[in-house]
């Protein structure tokens, strides 16, 4: 597995191969193969930032980034777009 000495390349790296394995199983890989629908996405964000207080994470989410987050893993993007 090759990400270098970026993290954002590692995590895609293993999001790609864990990608690959859940693939292989059969099983769904995104939001929307599990039957969300993309109405339903900002209301899971928020519900998420509200029931499920994440103190230890390095990401600081609010409704917008989490809303965001939710899409990518809607439309199956494994790292967000560098602009």
């Amino acid at each position: 597995m090759d990400g270098g000495e970026d993290p954002v390349a590692l995590g895609v790296a293993i999001g790609e191969k864990a990608s690959r394995l859940v693939s292989k199983l059969r099983l769904p890989t995104t939001l929307k193969e599990l039957g969300v629908k993309e109405p339903e996405l900002s209301t899971l964000a928020d519900e998420c930032i509200k029931l499920y207080h994440r103190p230890n994470s390095p990401v600081v989410f609010d409704e917008k980034s989490m809303a965001h987050f939710y899409r990518m893993m809607w439309n199956g993007e494994l790292a967000p777009r560098r602009e």
